[in-house]
Order: C-alpha cells, then structure tokens, then sequence
C-alpha cells in the first residue's frame, strides 16, 4: 500500500487524525508515519485486546482475517500494522512485535513478554502498534518514587506494562484511575470518585491522612494505634510495633515475661523473674542456667572445685567426692579426704589401695601409704593378724605375738604376755643363750625347761614334766585333776579309765578335742576327725562325716589301695596291678590266693606290720618293731604292761602313762611311776575293801567324777605341790625359776 492511500486512510478517521493533531508534535507524526511505511495496515482495536494477543499461543497461529475488524469507538484505541502480510485468511507466527504509547504527552516503547512458538513451518509476520492513551499531564517513566516530584507517586500503570510518575492526592481529594490516593483509594461513582481509606487503613492524625492498621510485630508505624496485629503488642517503639510493658517478643510473639525458676514459659527470654534461671527447659518451665543448680527456690553456682565458695554441699560438685560445704567452702564429702588436692577415700585399712597417708587411718598405727600404693604399718609398727602392734620389743615388755619382740636376740617368744626368749634359748644376765627344753626333754634344771607352757619342772628323772597341778595332754600341761578310781572318771563320757592317776578314755575309744570319740573306725562309718579312722591301713581321713582314704588311696572292698593301682580281682585271684609301680600290702602269690608283702602282716586284711612306738596303729599285732612294745593303745603303738618307755625303749619295772607319749613334737616319752608302788597300793586297797565289807560298813567310791584334763575346768586341785623359788644369779633376780626336786 502506498504512503497517499496510507495519508487518505488516517485522514478518513477522524478521531485518529483529532488526536495526532492534538497530541502529537509534528515530528512525532513525521516518525510514526515513517515507521509505518513498510508495514500493511491491519486496522484499529482495543489496547487490552491486542495485549491478550500477544501475551498468548494465538500469537503462533494468527489469522488476521479471524482477529482484526474497524472499531473506532474503543477506550485505547491502537493501530495495528504487520509485515510482510502474505494472505489474510492463512496463518502467521507474530514472531516480533513493537508498542509505542503515547500519553501524557509522552512517548513509551516497549514489547510484551511473550511465549514461546513452536511452528517452525508457519509463515512468519512482525507487527507495529501504535496506540494512544488519556492526556492528563506531562509524565515520565520511573523506577522508584524517588525520580518523580514531591506530589507524585511512581507506579505501574494501569494498562501499560512500564510504571510511571502519576500524580498523587490525599485523603478526601478527588481522583481518577490516572491518579494515586496517598494510603487510600479512589472510590466513588463517576466524577464524585474522591480518595478513601481503605479496609486496611484508617484516617489519623486529625483525619489529614490514612494509615494502615492492625500491624504485626516488627511492621513499620507512627501511632501504637496501628500496633494491633499481634497480641500484647500494641506499642509503636522506634517506627516499629513493638511488644507492650510486661511482655516480651518469643517467636513473634509478645509473651509475659518476668517468669521466676519452676513456672511455666515458651522461650528463653520470659525467664527473667530469678536471677540465673534464663532458661526455658524441655518441659517448658524456667530452669536454671548452665553451671547452676536449682535450690532453695534460687540458683546458685555449681560445679564449684575445692575451697571455693559456697553455701550449700550441692554447689561443689568440681571436685569428684567433693560435695561438703564446710565454714562456706568446698570440702571433701564425708569418708573421704583430701589428698593433693583430690577427695580420695579414708579409713582405708592395712593392705588395702591407697594414694596418700591420709587416708589409711582405718587400722591403729597403719597411717603409711607405702611404695606399692597399699596402707601399710608406721614405722616401728609390724603388720600381724590384720592389725599393726609395736614391733622390736626387749625381754619383759607387754606383747600379743611372738613376732614383737625383736628387741633382743633370741627373744622371739610372747609368753603369758609378755616377750620371753625363743625355743631352744634361756634367759642368762638379761640375754637369750641357746638351752631351752620343751615337755619331755631331758634337763639339767628348772631354767632349761622353759619352752613348753606350764612345763617348768626339771624332775627326779632330768626330764621337762608339767608344774604342780598340771596334767600332759597332747603336748600340753593343762590345769587338771588327779584320780585313784575308774568310778571318778566319769566327767567325761567315754573316759572310765584312771591310770597312773590320770583319767583316760575307754578302749576303742580315741581323745580328740578333749573328749573321747569313737575310734578304730572303717571306711564309711561316721567319724568327726581323722584321729578316729585307723581301722584301715591308709583310712586316715574324715571327709564329710564319713571315713575315708588317706590323700593318693582308693577304697577297694574296705581296703585302702595307692591311687596308681588298680585292685586286686579276689574272685579270680588274678594280680591286676601295673607293672614297674611300687609294691603294696597284698599280692597274688602262684597258688591264686592273696598273701601280705614283706613288712605287712594279715589282720583280716592285710596291714602294715612291724610298726615302732608312736606310730599309727589298729591292732597290738602290729607292734613288733621295738622289743617289749607290742600294745596298740589309742591308734598308737605302746609299751607292754608292766614296761616302761625310757631313752625310745621298753624297759621293765615301770607303767607307762598314755598322756606321756602325747607331745607337741616328739614321738613317745616316759612319765616316770613306780610298778612296785602301784602293786603296794592296789593291795592296800583291795585289803581295806575287805575289811569293810567284813564289818558292814564298806564306804561306796568317792563320787566327784572328773573329766579328762581340760584348759579352765578344774577347781580344788588335792596335794599341791610347793615348788621353792630359786635365783641363781643377783642379775637376774627379777626372773622367778623353779628349784630342782631333791
């Protein structure tokens, strides 16, 4: 189309041509008519619809015989021109498209965001609109309020795509769609529209303005009126709305604050009502701060070390056992003490784990804690049946054990109390020389015998014998009585038996413990000590109430065999023990029958024979190896009757007594009587029997019953004998001794 049918077309409209001539300069016009030079004209529509257009898919598949027809009367009327246009009714792609937009008295250009196309194989077109908008005042484009005047506002406007400065009014003034209303809005009908506030806003300060209202935390203000979006948060402090007295903003919240320890919270700065109890716990209730402990409805510093400052033993915790408050500071809890500025446990006792001396003060005199970190005894102090006693004491000083008195050499015995010198040594000028003799052992006077308690006599016979009023028992002396008839020894049950004025048990029986127990018991039969199991060669052990074999035997058909061999088959005779062992008390001979090994003897079944005084025995026959000692008396082997045991043998003219060869060490002593005296007084007894039977007035036995010889028992010891004391030397007159019997 040529530029002169272009010309008559714009003239024909003359609303077009009225607005160019009115509105635009003439350059203006000259530029709009040389950008549409090369373009065919479409025709003239509306502004929102030529936006929708180009905004939407319609744009890649245009027909333009579908979409443009002549209208005039439109609000923003825009004049559409396309190139190259190939026909109207075939599809084309808007692939560019320009907008000038002219209002205001001014020029705007500008393209619309568009979607993208994908009909590669329509044809393609470009379009210029040209569009005009109301004229009010000169306007400018903008960014921010800041590049307009002091009564204009910078915002987008309402049909372009482009903000621009529009003018501003304020509350009450009239408006239009072209004008701004200042924190208000342009409300009304027609030409009345004024501006308003609007929902959100209300009028302030003397009606002059609107301000918005029911502000949150935070939002900018000028009046604690418009504070009230939030609860509790009705105060406009520093142009920002703000939390009210009594309350604190938590999570955007305005919540009470001032909570004290133990109440109720929702974050940490309600809990300000106790000093150190900031903190709102995982219960939601104010709790104390780190390092501080709740007590006594207050918070108080924990975790304190030694000697810091305090108030209550809760406090001092920095210390481990350091948890008592003492005179206001942090002492070590009760049963501990302070060691190196550690609580360490006290009252450790000797030989237990320890770190430093304080604290071994468990055992009296054992306050060390010696190299290998144990409590250990003072020094000066031994250690001695769990306690510590004074150590290195001189003869005559007080003592428990043997082991305290090291004072003085050879003075290793606590006798009665007291340190005394040790076996087999005598006290000579306040020294211990060798020389000292145990009960039963030969001597050369009272000062040898002093080994054995209660054993200070040096007899007729230079033998150690018991003191006045004291019996042998097992080695012992103990405090006793004597006896004439079998009838008193009734104290006792199972000891009928007086021998050389002593009390003994009946035969069969065995003294153990002080009193009489069965004995010569077999392998199974019920027994309270091993003395009472001698039945059995090798039965010498009381296990569990019952007899039993001796430790490395085995019990076969009641006998006792070594534990390394097996027993011998009777019903077969055959000889079933291993070869190369020891030999043992039966064998199987040629003929199948069982026969005793050489050295054994057959009582019943074979047992060992040939047996020496003193040794374990069940049967007199057994007591062959010492001439003249062939008794088996109480499980030992005995002189005969009418022998007497002297320098390890049997010699005639004297009885012997059982106590005697019971000792502490040794095997058999005598215990000196006289055979021709016993006979002397048994006949004078039997003759004073008779006579009173005769005269009908026979007096029954005394009928005091004894028991056999025990430690504390017996009282009103007859015929006491006086020893005279004796000191052999003005030095050591300080030590009483006994005198020799003449």
């Amino acid at each position: 189309m040529s530029l002169l049918i272009m010309v008559k077309e714009l003239r024909r409209q003359r609303h077009c041509r009225d607005k160019f001539r009115s509105l635009l300069a003439f350059v203006s016009f000259i530029q709009c008519i040389e950008t549409v030079l090369s373009f065919d004209y479409l025709g003239t529509h509306e502004y929102d619809g030529v936006k929708w257009l180009l905004k939407s898919k319609k744009r890649c598949s245009f027909i333009p015989s579908d979409y443009f027809e002549e209208n005039e009367n439109v609000k923003t009327p825009c004049r559409i021109f396309v190139k190259p246009l190939w026909a109207r009714n075939e599809e084309h792609e808007i692939s560019r498209h320009h907008v000038q937009y002219h209002a205001y008295g001014a020029k705007y250009s500008y393209s619309f965001t568009t979607v993208t196309c994908s009909t590669p194989s329509v044809r393609k077109l470009d379009m210029f609109i040209l569009c005009e908008g109301e004229t009010v005042t000169n306007r400018t484009t903008c960014r921010t309020d800041s590049e307009c005047g002091e009564t204009e506002t910078c915002r987008k406007h309402i049909d372009m795509d482009q903000q621009i400065c529009i003018p501003t009014r304020h509350l009450h003034e009239s408006c239009d769609d072209s004008s701004s209303c200042k924190n208000s809005e342009c409300k009304g009908t027609d030409r009345n529209r004024s501006c308003q506030c609007g929902i959100s806003h209300r009028a302030l300060n003397g009606q002059i303005e609107c301000l918005k209202s029911n502000l949150s935390l935070g939002q900018s203000c000028v009046n604690d009126t418009q504070c009230k979006g939030t609860q509790n948060a009705g105060r406009c402090l520093n142009g920002e709305c703000f939390c009210e007295e009594g309350f604190v903003l938590q999570k955007l919240r305005c919540l009470p604050d001032m909570r004290r320890l133990g109440e109720s919270c929702e974050g940490h700065l309600q809990c300000s009502g106790t000093v150190n109890a900031g903190v709102c716990g995982r219960y939601k209730i104010c709790t104390c701060n780190q390092g501080f402990l709740a007590t006594h409805g207050g918070c108080l510093q924990g975790n304190l070390s030694l000697g810091q400052t305090c108030t209550h033993d809760i406090q001092c915790m920095g210390t481990e056992s350091g948890r008592k408050f003492l005179n206001g500071e942090c002492f070590c809890a009760k049963g501990y003490v302070l060691e190196r500025l550690r609580c360490l446990p006290d009252n450790r006792r000797l030989g237990e784990s320890c770190e430093g001396h304080l604290q071994c003060s468990g055992t009296v005199n054992a306050g060390v804690c010696g190299s290998n970190k144990t409590c250990t005894c003072n020094q000066g102090f031994l250690a001695t049946h769990g306690g510590c006693l004074q150590g290195n004491l001189s003869l005559g000083q007080t003592c428990r054990h043997d082991i305290q008195c090291m004072g003085t050499d050879h003075g290793r015995k606590c006798l009665k109390g007291e340190c005394f010198c040790a076996e087999g040594y005598v006290l000579q000028r306040l020294r211990c020389l060798p020389g000292g003799k145990r009960l039963d052992e030969p001597c050369d006077g009272h000062l040898h015998c002093s080994v054995t308690l209660n054993a200070g006599v040096c007899g007729k016979t230079k033998i150690c014998t018991c003191d006045q009023g004291f019996v042998r028992v097992q080695g012992e002396c103990l405090k006793g009585q004597t006896c004439k008839y079998d009838t008193q020894c009734m104290g006792t049950k199972n000891a009928r038996k007086c021998l050389d004025g002593e009390c003994f048990c009946e035969e069969g029986y065995v003294l153990q413990d002080l009193r009489c127990l069965p004995g010569n018991l077999s392998p199974g039969q019920t027994c309270k000590h091993d003395v009472q199991c001698t039945a059995t060669e090798y039965n010498g052990r009381c296990i569990n109430g019952k007899c039993d074999c001796a430790k490395g035997h085995v019990l076969h058909e009641l006998s006792c065999l070594p534990a390394d061999k097996e027993p011998i088959d009777d019903a077969y005779g055959e000889h079933n023990q291993k070869k190369n062992e020891t030999k043992v008390s039966v064998v199987c001979d040629l003929n199948k029958t069982l026969t005793c090994n050489e050295g054994c003897i057959k009582i019943e079944s074979c047992k060992q024979g040939n047996l020496s005084l003193d040794q374990s025995c069940s049967h007199d026959a057994q007591c062959t190896s010492t001439e003249n000692g062939g008794r088996c008396l109480n499980g030992k082997c005995f002189c005969n009757e009418g022998f007497a045991l002297e320098n390890l043998r049997c010699v005639p003219g004297k009885r012997a007594s059982f106590i005697s060869w019971i000792t502490e060490e040794h095997g058999v002593y005598l215990m000196t009587g006289s055979g021709v005296i016993c006979m002397i007084v048994i006949c004078s007894a039997i003759l004073v029997v008779l006579n009173r039977r005769k005269s009908g007035k026979m007096r029954a036995p005394p009928t005091t019953q004894h028991s056999i010889a025990e430690r504390s028992l017996f009282q009103n010891i007859p015929n006491e004998m006086q020893l005279d004391s004796l000191y052999s030397d003005p030095i050591d007159s300080q030590w009483p001794w006994r005198k020799e019997e003449e």
